[in-house]
């Protein structure tokens, strides 16, 4: 495989359950691809829904990734909140298409500034930082 798990990766997705968080995928990989790959790197029992791009490339833009992840968790816009974290513009993009925000993490393949660039509404440079700054995004969002 190509794909890598960053290292203390899976301790950030135990700490977020832990906290009660939903976490799912939402990857422009198609999503017969993607669930093996979480089966292979073992994350499959850390993440509540594991999404991404359609086989018949109905669903292939990351927009189209979220919007379908939100709809299949049953998200509504008038009550829940939902972050995107991700590595690249693409993320944030779709984040921003669907009213979300995006936290970038600066370790993924994004070159430098591009989060920024893309509306990124915070980027964070280790791992390590994760759950930290997730919980400190939905403290501060939930207090509005």
């Amino acid at each position: 495989l190509l794909n890598k798990v960053y290292e203390g990766i899976p301790e950030q997705l135990k700490k977020l359950r832990e906290s009660g968080y939903y976490l799912a995928t939402a990857s422009c990989k198609p999503e017969y691809q993607v669930k093996p790959i979480c089966d292979y790197f073992g994350l499959t029992d850390l993440i509540d829904g594991i999404y991404g791009a359609s086989a018949d490339m109905s669903r292939i833009k990351k927009d189209q990734v979220i919007r379908y992840v939100l709809k299949n968790i049953g998200f509504d816009y008038s009550l829940d909140k939902a972050l995107m974290v991700g590595d690249r513009w693409t993320d944030a993009d779709g984040a921003l298409a669907c009213y979300i925000d995006c936290l970038g993490c600066a370790w993924g393949y994004a070159e430098p500034g591009e989060l920024k660039k893309h509306g990124a509404y915070r980027i964070i440079d280790n791992v390590c930082d994760l759950s930290i700054a997730i919980d400190e995004y939905f403290d501060n969002t939930l207090r509005k």
